[in-house]
């Protein structure tokens, strides 16, 4: 029991699936089956969130995703992600079926 414990504090970083596509998220956004998602409008600012694992802001929506892959390192997060765009499953080699990047949504 207490090796797991110690396994939830590495993990930092989940590579997660949601409906529209795939994207690197602290473990921090996640909560259960959901997500919560920035409504920032520029990748530059999402990719300095999720870097430096800020806390998800209750404004944030929340949407169904499912984890991937968790990960102690940003960097390793960020080669599973594109990894992940080729399969579906993160611990095989078995190849699925191609996945999009999850973008940012444009402000009206």
């Amino acid at each position: 029991m207490l090796i797991f414990s110690i396994m939830d504090i590495l993990v930092q970083w989940c590579v997660v699936c949601f409906d529209d596509g795939i994207q690197l998220v602290p473990k921090s956004w996640i909560a259960g089956t959901k997500c919560f998602w920035p409504t920032f409008t520029s990748n530059k600012r999402y990719e300095k969130a999720v870097k430096h694992c800020e806390e998800p802001d209750d404004s944030w929506p929340l949407y169904n995703m499912r984890i991937l892959g968790t990960y102690d390192s940003y960097e390793i997060g960020k080669r599973k992600l594109k990894i992940a765009e080729d399969q579906s499953d993160l611990s095989t080699d078995d190849y699925e079926k191609s996945k999009k990047r999850r973008s940012l949504k444009k402000k009206k």
